[in-house]
């Protein structure tokens, strides 16, 4: 009987030092005996929480095998030198055979060194190790998972907004200094976006950007959102992405922390809901409850479940190894080299414990159980988490190669968006989505020089205003490119500056940061490229010669022929000699009496003369009809002739007194251009005027004064400045000559600018809005000026596309009469007639007038548009062309097809 007491004081003794959790199942011997060591700080919620898990999973797996494995609990009380000399105590007093434990990285550091000369496995709750530390440690293992599918997550939230600058706040240890940043950031970089800061301590009064990526421990997260909170950053036009390493323990804190980090994102590992789990979950907050009844009840078992994993992990792979005997037995002792007195043992069967661990691979209760790397394989789902109120709500899914989506069932929408999981309510309580950056917070907003000598105060224009005793800058530069900031994914503070000195003086103020930009008529040059970064141009690139206009001086003496071309002269010419064969063949029976070139001369008198008087008479009805169509024909031509030629004669016609830049320069005549530009090296360098041919002018009338006086004949604009120029004064002056290609006019950033792709990037979207259109067409119309006259009178000549119709139509009147005639005339039994009215048909079979006509039409169409063109013909002239060939080929091919 007194055996029964000493076994009950055993067994009351052991469970001070950990708890037997392990029976022989269904009365059988054990297979194997194994002891689990722990390392908990059993003051904070979550070492309690590793302990019952722990506990309940040592239970259940005992429930199916005939093993005995104990659980040696030991409180570090959040002491790292504690924690060593605790390891040491479970290794040399307990020899049991894995350690878990070990949440932060100093506790891993002061433990890792033990259970490496041990050889005894060890097991962090901590996201990551360092990449060096399997090396190092070959017997450290994680039990949380792998961060790599977490990183590419936030890349993706950061890509769902087009945040280009983003922040990193890191807890400074050596993991995630060497290991992870590196890995994060270049998943941010992946989403298009740029690491401003990477702060290990952030300096908030030198912030520029407004993401922040936190990757913290909670407890430090705590303290920065109420930091952060404190300096005004928690507010609207900020956001805040966290990591599971605050949002799987987020249930642990109070209301007055949730209070602090309002409107964050937050990513949670999920786990599918199973029945197992709801069973381990249920159980885990019943003892929780039991035991520590006056602690929070805890919401999230996260942690838990990866505690429950890794032990499971480690009594199967203890199965595998030795599934007999006492693993107790397998110390050695050695001595330490760490100048202390006790011996440490070693463990000889922990390199087969290790492989067989390294080899696990079974379905837990947080997912896959599967070592890589000394670490479990990440997570390939997680819990988009939006905190607001006093509590959070789960917004969506991420799932890696799939995106988002608003839950996970099979008939889910993805997307790489993250809008499509609705509203967000972010920082300050808007649900709006923060720009992302703002480059002048906590500095002096951007200084943005403005050219205040241009010659086109259209484009910029710097007026000081006596009341407000401030300079007020506008222009159409000026609004173009406040319409490009409102583009910009983020909010944009600047001050524009009026400069009074050169183009190019202006551009050195940016290398020497005297301006943080450059707006304007500035144009982009490759010897300005060499300092500075331009935008993509906002205006039509190239320069233009602009001269006066002239009046023309058309040769009087044969005026009277332009009114037509000389395609339709020949037409017409072609058909009064067609229908003269039609009536002289006609009307030859009743004037047998003359010659037949007699009877032709009169029959082509009568043609003529029926335009104007009123010719011979004819005796025919067949040439009756003829006459009548031809007189209509004549007095459609001859109206449009006589309108045609007035107007030659009466309309002023305006011509460039210079087309050729060439003469100018032989001539030694000045040329003019903008002060303080670039374009008079151009003029220099490129077109070879002396610079005692170059005057400087600084504003329009200068320019005009200049012309009329007669001091310059031509000047050279870049194509922004002729627009504006020919819009005021369209009457006077047009361009003339070729245009010279370059660059139009930018924007100007410093090298390496951050801003630099954003502007260029809204300055496309302001381009396909049409806004720029809208601007551009604003400031032209507001001259209202529009030139009456023409430059020229090719354009105003008539041709035969304008009376095509009118040919058909006689066309078409002669060949039938002249069917009629033959028909009337036909001696069925007369080779005369029969040979007439073959040559009727092949007549119409080939039909050479209306093809002639037509040929004739679009030749004379194709050499105005390439006379207009400069000599050259289109692509489209060439197709019209082609296209009207074929029609006319087609046209012949039915006639004779028909006929």
């Amino acid at each position: 009987m007194t055996g029964v007491p000493v076994l009950l004081a055993v067994l009351l003794f052991s469970s001070c030092e950990g708890l037997m959790v392990a029976r022989d199942a269904d009365g059988q011997s054990a297979r194997f005996v194994g002891r689990i060591g722990a390392i908990i700080d059993l003051s904070s919620p979550d070492g309690s929480l590793q302990k019952l898990a722990m506990e309940l999973a040592l239970e259940d797996y005992t429930r199916s095998n005939a093993n005995v494995l104990t659980l040696h609990v030991r409180d570090f009380k959040g002491i790292p030198t504690q924690a060593a000399h605790q390891a040491r105590r479970l290794i040399n007093d307990q020899r049991v055979q894995s350690i878990f434990g070990l949440q932060t990285w100093i506790e891993i550091a002061a433990v890792a060194d033990i259970g490496n000369k041990a050889q005894v496995p060890m097991f962090s709750l901590y996201n990551a190790n360092p990449s060096w530390a399997t090396g190092r440690w070959p017997f450290l293992l994680r039990a949380a998972r792998s961060q790599t599918t977490q990183l590419k997550a936030i890349s993706a939230i950061i890509s769902s907004w087009q945040w280009r600058r983003v922040a990193i706040i890191y807890e400074d240890t050596e993991y995630i200094g060497s290991s992870t940043l590196p890995k994060l950031i270049e998943a941010i970089r992946e989403a298009n976006s740029d690491v401003e800061y990477q702060l290990g301590i952030s300096p908030f009064s030198s912030m520029s950007s407004r993401v922040f990526v936190v990757y913290t421990s909670l407890p430090l997260a705590v303290r920065l959102f109420a930091e952060a909170q404190r300096k005004g950053m928690m507010e609207k036009g900020y956001a805040w992405i966290t990591t599971d390493l605050v949002c799987d323990t987020l249930d642990s804190v109070n209301s007055s922390v949730i209070r602090s980090m309002q409107g964050i994102l937050c990513l949670k590992n999920y786990f599918p809901p199973t029945d197992k789990l709801a069973h381990f979950s249920e159980r885990l907050q019943r003892r929780f409850k039991h035991e520590y009844p006056e602690e929070t009840p805890l919401h999230s078992s996260v942690l838990g479940l990866q505690i429950y994993d890794a032990v499971w992990a480690v009594a199967e792979a203890m199965d595998r190894t030795e599934p007999k005997g006492d693993y107790s037995s397998y110390f050695q002792e050695e001595r330490n080299d760490s100048g202390e007195n006790e011996p440490t043992l070693v463990f000889s069967k922990g390199h087969q414990l290790l492989g067989s661990l390294l080899t696990a691979d079974f379905s837990g209760l947080s997912g896959k159980v599967k070592f890589s790397g000394g670490m479990l394989a990440p997570s390939q789902s997680f819990e988009v988490i939006n905190i607001v109120g006093r509590s959070y709500r789960e917004i969506g899914y991420w799932t890696d190669d799939l995106g988002f989506s608003k839950d996970l069932s099979s008939g889910s929408n993805y997307s790489s968006s993250m809008s499509t999981l609705g509203d967000i309510f972010w920082p300050g309580g808007f649900s709006v989505a923060p720009r992302g950056w703002a480059p002048s917070v906590g500095k002096m907003p951007l200084r943005i020089g403005v050219s205040a000598i241009s010659a086109f105060p259209e484009y910029v224009r710097a007026d000081h205003d006596s009341k407000r005793n401030k300079t007020v800058i506008s222009g159409f530069s000026i609004d173009i490119f406040k319409e490009v900031v409102e583009y910009l994914p983020y909010s944009l503070t600047y001050d524009l500056v009026a400069y009074y000195g050169s183009y190019d003086s202006l551009v050195e103020r940016v290398p020497m940061k005297i301006f943080d930009a450059v707006v304007g008529d500035i144009s982009i040059l490759s010897y300005r490229c060499e300092l500075v970064q331009f935008t993509q141009p906002y205006t039509q690139s190239g320069y233009v010669m602009v001269v006066p206009l002239r009046p023309g001086n058309p040769n009087k003496a044969w005026i009277f022929v332009k009114p037509f071309s000389s395609s339709l002269w020949i037409s017409i010419a072609a058909m009064l000699l067609v229908n003269s064969l039609v009536v002289w063949l006609i009307e030859r029976g009743r004037e047998r009496d003359q010659g037949r070139p007699r009877q032709l001369s009169v029959s082509i008198w009568l043609s003529f003369a029926s335009l104007f008087v009123h010719g011979e008479n004819v005796h025919s009805n067949l040439s009756r009809v003829i006459v009548v169509v031809w007189l209509f024909v004549g007095l459609v031509l001859t109206s449009n002739y006589t309108a045609t030629l007035s107007s030659m004669l009466t309309v002023q016609r305006l011509e460039p007194s210079v087309t050729d830049i060439n003469l100018l320069k032989g001539s030694g005549t000045a040329i003019g251009c903008n002060r303080g530009g670039n374009i008079i090296n151009f003029i220099k360098q490129h077109l070879g005027f002396p610079m005692s041919s170059i005057r400087q002018f600084a504003t329009m009338d200068e320019y005009v004064q200049a012309f009329r006086s007669g001091e310059i004949k031509a000047a050279i604009f870049a194509m922004g400045h002729a627009k504006m120029f020919l819009a005021k004064y369209c009457k006077e002056f047009t361009t003339a000559g070729p245009t010279y290609h370059a660059g139009g006019f930018g924007f100007i950033f410093p090298k390496g600018s951050p801003l630099l792709p954003d502007v260029s990037e809204a300055l496309l979207k302001v381009f396909e809005s049409g806004k720029m259109k809208q601007l551009e067409d604003g400031v032209v119309s507001s001259y209202n000026c529009s030139s009456s006259s023409t430059l020229g009178s090719e354009n105003n000549r008539l041709g035969p596309d304008n009376f095509w119709g009118l040919f058909v139509v006689m066309e078409m009147t002669c060949v039938v009469v002249l069917l009629l005639y033959s028909y009337s005339q036909a001696d069925w039994g007369n080779r005369a007639s029969l040979m007439l009215i073959s040559a009727s048909l092949k007549w119409l079979r080939e039909a050479p007038l209306r093809l002639y006509i037509a040929a004739a039409s679009l030749r004379w169409r194709v050499r105005s548009v390439s006379k207009a063109a400069g000599g050259t013909m289109t692509a489209e002239d060439a197709t019209d062309l082609e296209m009207a060939t074929s029609q006319m080929i087609t046209e012949g091919l039915i006639i004779q097809k028909f006929t």
